[in-house]
């Protein structure tokens, strides 16, 4: 298995330790339904060489809720939002690799009648193949 897998099931496990947490996965699937929600879905969006022996994984962490929850309004949605970013930022942290966090979107509502923020990250990880390896 890649160490790049290997450390994306660390974090999906890690996702779904957090109490508001309902469903943690690798991926999003076209079929979630509102009993998966609140969600974190991890997705690699681009793996790039650093140096001779690191890549570096950028990561989109999706997470959100139902908009018809909101109960309280739309105000209660992102107050419950912006509590879980800080629970995923911090459990970015202390996994036995480095990945640094970078910023996170607020506008991510790719998903009708819910509303997704995204969490982008960068995980580096010691490269199982090097350059020398692709020649032929």
């Amino acid at each position: 298995m890649s160490i790049v897998f290997d450390n994306l099931l660390i974090l999906k496990d890690k996702f779904f330790e957090i109490p508001a947490v309902k469903t943690s996965k690798i991926g999003i699937e076209a079929n979630i339904t509102p009993e998966d929600y609140p969600i974190v879905r991890i997705v690699p969006s681009i793996i790039r060489r650093t140096d001779s022996v690191t890549r570096a994984t950028e990561l989109l962490i999706y997470f959100g809720t139902p908009i018809y929850e909101a109960e309280d309004g739309l105000e209660a949605i992102y107050e419950g939002l912006l509590n879980l970013e800080q629970a995923i930022i911090l459990a970015l942290q202390g996994n036995g690799f480095l990945i640094k966090y970078l910023d996170t979107i607020t506008d991510e509502d790719r998903i009708e009648h819910y509303k997704l923020f995204a969490v982008r990250a960068e995980m580096h990880t010691k490269d199982s193949c090097s350059n020398s390896d692709l020649s032929a």
